[in-house]
């Protein structure tokens, strides 16, 4: 095909871009890693008033936005796996301060089945001759390139528990995947703002009058600022998501959050020995 058609459709080109189809000309000459990483970010990052409308709604409402979604009404909004692709480059870069990425110490503790993990962990300290503080260090280097991509876990585990939820409901599994997805995409929304609103400048202020909070008040903050909007989140998401009375969401939000924490360890199992196998 010559250079004036577009290598994708075949249409006649007439600028850098094709009229029929929209894809941007490269010569098969000039295609190298250099395009193609451009090309990776652009997809990443390209967002519309759509994307935008979707990051706002979903915040606000994620239960009624994954509703929408399924009943067929998707072209208002953006697939949530294209919002969480973008919400998971940045974490990528500055991870956000929750547990998704845990001390080493912490998902022993928290972790299941860590018996082998512990053997596991004495015996390669032993052949690399690390001491304790290299081998935190070690682990949480690596642990730390996993994180963004693994954390994508959650999703289909917290998937399967609404499933068995709503077992009398005649849905698909695909169905709780997407309220699963927009569920996870509120998350992580309000953990990017609540870090730039409240911790950095809470953290900025402490450090300025060099206050240290004690375990109380952490725990307080932990409530505030992770907790509480974590319930209200989940409550609305399963009564809008599902359309149902206030009675049935109290009763299913009693199962709903143990699900999600069983899905969070499992998570925390999973990325403990993952990131021992790539240590």
């Amino acid at each position: 095909m010559s250079a004036e058609h577009c290598l994708n459709c075949g249409a006649a080109l007439s600028g850098p871009y094709c009229a029929q189809c929209g894809q941007k000309h490269i010569p098969l000459a000039r295609w190298s890693l250099t395009h193609l990483s451009a090309d990776l970010f652009e997809q990443i990052t390209d967002l519309d008033n759509r994307a935008f409308r979707t990051l706002r709604q979903t915040l606000l409402q994620p239960g009624l936005v994954a509703q929408r979604y399924n009943s067929g009404q998707r072209a208002r909004y953006t697939s949530p796996v294209k919002l969480l692709l973008v919400a998971f480059f940045i974490f990528f870069f500055y991870p956000i301060l929750t547990d998704f990425a845990l001390p080493l110490q912490d998902l022993l503790h928290y972790g299941w089945f860590t018996g082998p993990a512990e053997q596991w962990l004495t015996t390669l300290s032993s052949e690399r001759a690390w001491t304790t503080t290299q081998l935190h260090e070690a682990f949480a280097e690596q642990q730390q390139s996993l994180v963004s991509s693994m954390v994508f876990l959650h999703i289909p585990l917290f998937a399967l528990a609404l499933w068995l939820l709503h077992f009398r409901r005649a849905s698909t599994y695909v169905e709780h995947l997407v309220v699963a997805a927009y569920f996870m995409l509120f998350l992580m929304e309000y953990l990017l703002l609540a870090m730039v609103l409240f911790i950095i400048p809470v953290n900025l202020i402490a450090g300025w009058i060099s206050w240290t909070p004690s375990e109380p008040a952490l725990e307080v903050l932990r409530w505030v600022f992770l907790r509480l909007p974590f319930i209200v989140g989940l409550t609305l998401l399963l009564r809008q998501a599902y359309q149902q009375r206030w009675l049935l969401v109290f009763f299913k939000l009693m199962a709903a959050l143990p699900a999600f924490m069983a899905a969070h360890m499992l998570y925390r199992t999973i990325m403990l020995y993952t990131t021992l196998i790539f240590l």
